[in-house]
């Protein structure tokens, strides 16, 4: 009997112990949280409130402008691997091969204006930071290599500002190309092609010649029908969007068998892309769309070759890339590709 009531007293004092010990401990944290927070314990916490009016379940939030690149990426995202946004292009960075899986450009009439000031000479190819330098392709990748640092977002996309073209020239944007024949003839031929109906008059007589090497300057034809001229300014595009990217194509070799191959170059092994693609949506007028898509082999071309010679289905450069390209397209908006009506559907 006296064993178990010596129990519960040793139980009642430990509980007891407990709750005073609790207690302190509590009381002391609500002293320190008054003095940190200036409170006397005989003032009720106030909270201000707001002039505004609460908000009712039918208000309508103010409307934000879209982001930058929203508006580059308004027909979809092929995909969301290493993503990097800059001014007026969009990219994808597969870490693997040291380049881009894809870059998208968002091109308009108001930002293809001619800015004499841009300095060209002020552009430096240069590694692109961002990117860990496990995965970060460099210049002396490059140097003897016997390939270009060949743009996917062309340079001459991009004259709105000084920062604008410095942009196109990290090494992200970036991807190994045959130089004379291809980088600097019909690749860029592609390029110039791509923005021809945002351009103004203004800005087609300072027309560059955007290679990677080097950086020549067109000449306008003066001498053209002013009838002519006047036609093509008419055409002038509301927008244009281009996705450009690499592709690794497989080819039959001796044994019968398809092979992938491509070679790497550089201590950082960039991979040498087998073709290049660029598939190009213009908004001809509101809501009214035509798509080009041009696949290119990573060779020599003959200068006499026609453009039109590399159209293909889009659904080949998609089945070869994986990804899918401008698929946000609203169904009848889109009235041409590679310059055949198709009725809206495709």
């Amino acid at each position: 009997m006296n064993r178990a009531f010596n129990f519960g007293g040793a139980l009642l004092l430990g509980a007891g112990s407990f709750l005073i010990g609790r207690y302190s401990t509590d009381f002391d944290s609500l002293r320190k949280l008054q003095a940190a927070t200036a409170v006397s314990p005989n003032v009720p916490i106030t909270v201000p409130l707001s002039s505004t009016p609460p908000m009712s379940p039918t208000d309508k939030l103010p409307d934000l402008p879209p982001s930058r690149a929203s508006q580059v990426m308004k027909f979809g995202y092929p995909g969301f691997d290493n993503l990097r946004t800059f001014e007026d292009f969009v990219l994808s960075y597969d870490r693997k091969t040291r380049t881009a899986h894809w870059v998208c450009e968002h091109l308009t009439p108001d930002r293809m204006v001619y800015v004499p000031d841009i300095d060209r000479s002020k552009c430096d190819f240069r590694p692109d930071e961002s990117i860990h330098a496990y995965f970060r392709s460099q210049n002396e990748d490059y140097r003897g290599s016997g390939y270009d640092r060949g743009h996917l977002a062309a340079a001459g996309n991009h004259r709105r500002s000084q920062n604008s073209i410095n942009q196109t020239f990290f090494l992200t944007n970036m991807s190994p190309q045959v130089g004379k024949g291809f980088n600097r003839d019909k690749w860029n031929d592609v390029e110039k092609y791509a923005r021809k109906g945002l351009l103004t008059r203004e800005v087609r007589k300072s027309e560059i010649t955007d290679t990677d090497e080097t950086f020549q300057i067109g000449v306008f034809n003066d001498g053209a029908d002013d009838a002519e001229v006047k036609k093509k300014l008419a055409k002038k595009h509301l927008n244009t969007y281009i996705l450009t990217g690499p592709l690794y194509l497989a080819r039959k070799e001796a044994d019968g068998h398809m092979y992938v191959r491509y070679k790497v170059i550089g201590k950082s092994q960039v991979a040498v892309p087998t073709h290049f693609f660029k598939v190009i949506l213009y908004e001809t007028s509101p809501n009214n769309f035509e798509l080009e898509a041009f696949l290119l082999p990573n060779e020599v071309i003959p200068d006499e070759t026609p453009i039109e010679k590399f159209h293909v289905p889009l659904d080949a450069i998609e089945r070869a890339a994986g990804f899918l390209i401008f698929d946000k397209i609203p169904k009848g908006a889109l009235k041409k590709v590679n310059g055949k009506s198709v009725g809206g559907f495709w």
